[in-house]
């Protein structure tokens, strides 16, 4: 019976031992990567998925109740509403077209009543997204803010969005991917997404009660 290894078997056992030491650490370099980036993908998914339901709801409050498109203290002249065939209508607009008729005005930012149940309603919203065992954790910070109208086409295109302190006809919506946990990996913001929502007014569709 053999009671030790021969030095040949002895050179290989080293030889295959040396190369699965090799081998881990970049497994477990290939297996963090591969989770950070499922990681990214799935906030990134989350934060596209919060867009969508945000910038599909009303403009404003007073969309929930009227399809006007609504006045604003601060938006461009070009987008302005004026009286013209027996009503008002927004600058190029024609005889059916969504008009200003009630003269409304569009809503500061912020929540108005009990429901979120349109755009500026998701001003400094955020929720928080955690795995069972708490490895993953993230924040979808959402911000709305009126910015400054873009130049009617040719105009020139602007690169950078300019706040404005009064209403305008474009609200600009931001979703930042805040990490909680890996900072050190990720980094403290990971991915945004960003939209511009248009005071163009909103299709109600009417309603009529059935008979009882």
């Amino acid at each position: 019976m053999r009671r030790s290894f021969t030095l040949i078997e002895l050179i290989f056992s080293m030889i295959i031992i040396a190369l699965a030491f090799s081998v881990i650490p970049k497994v477990l370099q290939i297996s963090s990567k591969t989770s950070k980036m499922a990681l990214k993908e799935e906030a990134l998914y989350n934060a596209f998925a919060l867009m969508g339901l945000i910038k599909n709801l009303p403009w404003d409050e007073q969309n929930n109740y009227y399809d006007d498109i609504l006045l604003t203290q601060g938006g461009k002249s070009a987008y302005r509403c004026d009286r013209r065939w027996d009503g008002y209508y927004r600058r190029g607009g024609f005889v059916g077209s969504r008009n200003c008729i009630n003269r409304l005005q569009a809503s500061p930012l912020g929540m108005e009543g009990g429901a979120m149940d349109d755009i500026d309603d998701f001003t400094d919203y955020s929720v928080r997204a955690e795995g069972k065992n708490l490895k993953r954790q993230y924040e979808l910070e959402v911000d709305v803010s009126y910015v400054e109208d873009m130049e009617p086409y040719p105009g020139p295109v602007r690169l950078l969005e300019i706040s404005s302190s009064d209403t305008t006809n474009t609200k600009y919506i931001t979703i930042q991917v805040h990490a909680l946990r890996h900072q050190e990996e990720l980094g403290q913001y990971f991915g945004k997404v960003r939209y511009h929502a248009h005071n163009i007014g909103q299709i109600l569709v009417n309603k009529i009660p059935w008979d009882q």
